[in-house]
């Protein structure tokens, strides 16, 4: 099942919040003209800036800011990816070299499950997110979701189950089942009658 949206997952996290806790690079700051109250390197040429209370980054090669100085605090994912939070708590997914956000600044939490997709969860609810297609492979409406086998994930809303194929981006099983699980690589699905189908036979 997918995490809990009141105790999300910021294991990426790669520095403590607050400025307090950050080194200020005091070289950096005046090349950059004290524009900023603050900046600190997060990767080799890229450095957090943050003035009244808002941050960004700045790239040192490409001479700009490549986020806006307008998040309450910014997460490094990967060198181009990053979790940014408005200060109502509210999270989006920045793509650097994209120059703008995947996901909106409307989720409660984003959980990255592989370097390709991210859980997100908003208002209670799941979604999955994939880097590579740059859109929602499962839309935000389910009450939880895993890995079910291979790239199937299992998908529950209202008590049923289904089967979503990733990598086919369509569902293999329709939300529609009381009870999925794997035996043998027979698929048992279970509405009112029990029925059983080949793994091999979902693809």
């Amino acid at each position: 099942m997918g995490n809990n949206a009141q105790n999300c997952d910021n294991s990426h996290n790669v520095h403590q919040k607050g400025e307090s806790r950050m080194k200020i690079d005091k070289q950096v700051l005046e090349e950059l003209g004290g524009l900023y109250d603050g900046v600190m390197e997060v990767a080799p040429g890229l450095y957090y800036v943050w003035k009244n209370d808002l941050r960004g980054l700045f790239s040192v090669s490409a001479k700009k800011l490549v986020i806006p100085v307008e998040y309450s605090d910014i997460i490094r994912i990967t060198d181009d990816l990053y979790e940014v939070q408005k200060k109502d708590d509210l999270r989006g997914l920045f793509s650097v070299s994209a120059g703008k956000l995947l996901i909106p600044v409307r989720c409660n939490c984003i959980s990255k499950l592989t370097d390709d997709l991210y859980e997100i969860w908003e208002n209670d609810f799941l979604g999955l997110f994939s880097v590579s297609a740059n859109k929602l492979v499962i839309p935000v409406e389910y009450d939880g979701f895993g890995k079910f086998a291979d790239d199937l994930y299992w998908v529950r809303k209202n008590g049923l189950h289904g089967l979503f194929s990733i990598s086919n981006g369509r569902w293999v099983l329709s939300v529609e089942y009381t009870k999925i699980e794997i035996k043998d690589a027979l698929v048992i699905t279970e509405r009112v009658v029990k029925t059983t189908k080949l793994l091999t036979d979902l693809f």
